[in-house]
């Protein structure tokens, strides 16, 4: 039995103010940029969202702004590195929309639990319990 599909969460959490994707056992922090993209990706009211809706999400020039794919890149391989999947998927022609059921936190803070945090000089952006 493959023990990914087992132990695959129902949903991550999302907390902006934190900079935090979270399960019970996983954290990834983010950079304000990567919470930034999240949120425009997670309120958009059409599932895809266009390079455009994504560069101003994160408060940039759409005309001036050339570093949203490495963005992009970067976000996904931190969640990838943390969880083997995809957080969002490219639309050809379209934008990018999510891939994961990402919710944010209860607001008495306790959704999935607490979560050990990695601190220091070189440590990764990914914690486990």
């Amino acid at each position: 039995m493959d023990t990914a599909l087992s132990t695959r969460p129902e949903h991550w959490v999302f907390d902006f103010t934190a900079r935090e994707l979270r399960t019970t056992h996983i954290c990834i922090h983010l950079t304000s940029t990567e919470s930034l993209l999240i949120k425009t990706l997670m309120h958009s009211h059409s599932r895809i969202c266009s390079k455009q809706q994504l560069i101003l999400g994160i408060d940039k020039d759409i005309h001036r702004y050339s570093g949203l794919e490495m963005c992009l890149s970067r976000l996904q391989l931190k969640f990838k590195d943390a969880f083997g999947e995809r957080l969002f998927r490219s639309v050809r022609n379209c934008g990018y929309c999510l891939v994961q059921d990402l919710q944010t936190p209860l607001p008495n803070g306790k959704a999935l639990g607490r979560l050990h945090r990695h601190q220091g000089a070189g440590s990764s952006p990914v914690s486990q319990v």
